[in-house]
């Protein structure tokens, strides 16, 4: 279920400082992950003293680098005393990000993105590590905005690895990248970039209200949030530009508008959008300007087409004849004898079988998809 609430801010939590016995805050995480079998607890003794315990997803943390780097230099006896945790920690423990975390739903934020979580006995805080890892696809070649002439990578279902496309293309901190959660249970990151100094303030406070207004158990994609922030939302045509290429994203933010980025898609949204924009190609913008006019004067004329020849067979054949030549109108009536529809019904049931065609291409399998394709177009 998913709503928009009249007031701002994310999911509020009650205060839940960890305890300061190491048994206590364990006991509490194996209740939370019970029957939880990826959730690994690995007690050690720091500097051969210090009872504490290591927390982490298997599969989403580094294992190697755990090792190497967190519990063996920290299970070596050291004269450290006790109250020098942390001065042994910051010797011991060669990883780039560690974080200090004081309260149960830090730590199981912390857990559940992939770096693990250190606690100590006798301390009332703990230890994020930024050790994540897990397989993620490599940057590829757009599949659904191919081009003739441009770049030949798309965005990965990897957020990190989107914002970076950006910053490979942007290099001004004034690309801004702001980062929040949405959803109640899957926490997914999202975000929001946009050029500081171009634009409009109003448009990021605005994009920033619609976001933090979203309440839903999940996001799993962008054109989740797509429908939860648009102006019209039973409206059957698209009110933003979804695109999954850093190229397009980066024009658009050049030009003051913002981008949001989801974790776990490789669309994102730009808003505002208009429905010329909807209309565009990034090569338009690579070739001459004589070439890419012409060809998006022929992308709208192709619209017109698609929009009103149905229509206008239908009124041809059913109401003006007169406006056909003779020997093309006896063809048509000619081919048009044995038809046992009107031409209205005739218009509607091939619409629908070239979408059903178009699905078919689409969802089923490509060994089938494209027999059911050729077999439908003969």
């Amino acid at each position: 279920m998913a709503k928009i609430t009249p007031t701002g801010g994310q999911f509020k939590q009650e205060p839940d400082p960890l305890f300061d016995n190491l048994t206590n805050n364990e006991n509490k995480f194996r209740s939370i992950y019970k029957d939880c079998s990826d959730v690994i607890f690995r007690p050690f003794f720091i500097g051969g003293k210090v009872k504490s315990i290591l927390l982490y997803i298997e599969g989403l943390s580094n294992i190697e680098e755990i090792d190497d780097n967190v519990l063996s230099p920290l299970m070596q006896n050291t004269e450290e005393e006790f109250y020098n945790v942390n001065n042994l920690i910051e010797k011991k423990i060669s990883v780039s990000n560690v974080k200090e975390i004081k309260t149960f739903s830090e730590c199981i934020q912390e857990i559940s993105s992939g770096n693990p979580v250190i606690l100590v006995d006798k301390r009332n805080t703990g230890f994020s590590l930024g050790l994540s890892k897990w397989e993620k696809r490599s940057v590829e070649e757009p599949s659904a905005e191919m081009v003739v002439r441009g770049p030949r990578e798309a965005f990965v279902e990897t957020l990190r690895v989107n914002t970076s496309l950006l910053r490979r293309k942007i290099r001004s901190p004034e690309l801004k990248l702001q980062c929040m959660e949405i959803g109640r249970y899957t926490k997914t990151k999202v975000v929001i970039a946009y050029m500081e100094g171009i634009a409009d303030r109003t448009l990021i406070e605005e994009t920033q209200n619609r976001l933090s207004r979203i309440e839903i158990d999940g996001i799993l994609e962008s054109g989740m949030i797509q429908e939860l922030i648009e102006d019209n939302p039973k409206s059957p045509f698209p009110q933003v530009l979804a695109t999954e290429r850093p190229d397009v994203v980066t024009s658009n933010l050049l030009e003051g508008r913002v981008a949001i980025l989801v974790d776990g898609t490789p669309f994102s949204i730009v808003v505002p959008s208009t429905f010329y924009s909807l209309l565009q190609s990034s090569e338009d913008y690579y070739e001459r300007f004589l070439i890419g006019t012409a060809i998006r004067w022929l992308r709208y004329l192709f619209l017109v087409i698609s929009l009103f020849l149905p229509s206008l067979y239908v009124a041809l054949i059913t109401f003006h004849h007169e406006m056909l030549p003779t020997n093309l109108l006896i063809s048509m009536a000619a081919s048009r004898e044995y038809v046992p529809f009107p031409a209205l019904v005739e218009v509607l049931i091939m619409e629908v079988m070239f979408e059903a065609l178009r699905e078919a291409g689409l969802r089923l399998p490509k060994q089938i998809g494209g027999a059911v394709s050729i077999v439908g177009a003969l």
